[in-house]
């Protein structure tokens, strides 16, 4: 039987440094529990058990032929049970197997992000890119990151640019517009035209105007607030 309820964070932590961190040798690594479950971020209580749950973690190697090498490693040497728990486990549609992921980190944040940060984000790669997703990145726990190439990645997703931060504000006033003004509001494209056709002598288009293109922090929060 399990013993007393502990955080996947911390399970993970501890299926790592107790049985895959040996399977691993000398071979370099990053090793994570990331991703968008509730369990990376923290959320998990005892009831998280009776589905799914069980010791995982991200493993990330230098490229595909070292992946092979280490997940054959792993599906040799990984034991039954690991504190009571499964590891090799299914659920719904999922066959059972061990949930020890081995990849490139640049192949995993292709997979999470569906882009590559490591060179940087454009602005379009924010727009697009949802928020639960890049919560996947900076949210979780790290375990090993000798060289520092997580952490520089979770620094560099840590939260939106002050321009996108200043966008997304004045979005959401638009929304609260709609809202006392009791005009539904459409999906994202068609959000600037019914905005601005339901009618605002108060000058609010004009004040989230001044947001969007202002040159410095003090003169973008003098536009939101009078918005």
């Amino acid at each position: 039987m399990p013993e007393q309820f502990v955080p996947a964070r911390q399970l993970s932590a501890a299926f790592y440094a107790e049985v895959v961190r040996p399977v691993l040798g000398s071979r370099p690594h990053e090793a994570a529990l990331l991703g968008w479950d509730s369990d990376v971020l923290g959320y998990d209580t005892e009831r998280s058990t009776d589905h799914g749950w069980g010791p995982r973690l991200l493993v990330f190697v230098s490229d595909d032929d070292a992946a092979a090498q280490v997940l054959a490693d792993l599906d040799e040497r990984l034991p039954d049970r690991f504190r009571g728990h499964r590891v090799r486990l299914g659920w719904d549609d999922v066959a059972a197997n061990h949930h020890v992921t081995v990849t490139t980190l640049r192949g995993w944040l292709l997979e999470q992000l569906g882009i590559d940060p490591t060179d940087g984000m454009t602005v379009l790669d924010w727009l697009v890119t949802p928020q639960q997703r890049l919560l996947g990145v900076v949210a979780g726990a790290v375990h090993a990151d000798p060289a520092g190439r997580l952490a520089a990645v979770r620094r560099s997703l840590a939260w939106y640019p002050d321009q996108l931060t200043a966008g997304r504000l004045v979005r959401d006033v638009m929304r609260l517009a709609l809202l006392l003004g009791r005009h539904y509001a459409p999906y994202q494209k068609w959000l600037g035209t019914t905005f601005a056709r339901s009618g605002h002598p108060d000058d609010l288009p004009g004040h989230l105007a001044r947001a969007v293109h202002a040159r410095d922090v003090r003169d973008r929060e003098s536009a939101l607030a009078d918005a």
